[in-house]
């Protein structure tokens, strides 16, 4: 079975890129709207994973991304790209 990982973004954004970099081509990518879509499929286990942006070039760390891994609870970072 596809492993199914959400990111936020559209379709060909740098966070899809990223996606396949660090699963391999044979994931089903989920575009949302906010991060906090995205840990939304996650906890109704429609995505298995979910690739979070929590720092950025331009503008530092994203704040609400920091915010979500405090607030939802039960999930583990697993790795870093």
């Amino acid at each position: 079975m596809r492993k199914r990982v959400a990111f936020q973004g559209i379709r060909g954004a740098y966070s899809e890129l990223c996606c396949i970099e660090c699963f391999g081509k044979e994931i089903e990518t989920v575009p949302c709207s906010s991060f906090d879509e995205m840990f939304d499929l996650l906890e109704k286990e429609k995505v298995d994973f979910v690739v979070l942006p929590v720092e950025n070039c331009v503008e530092g760390p994203v704040v609400r991304a920091h915010e979500l891994l405090v607030e939802r609870e039960g999930f583990t970072v697993v790795g870093e790209h």
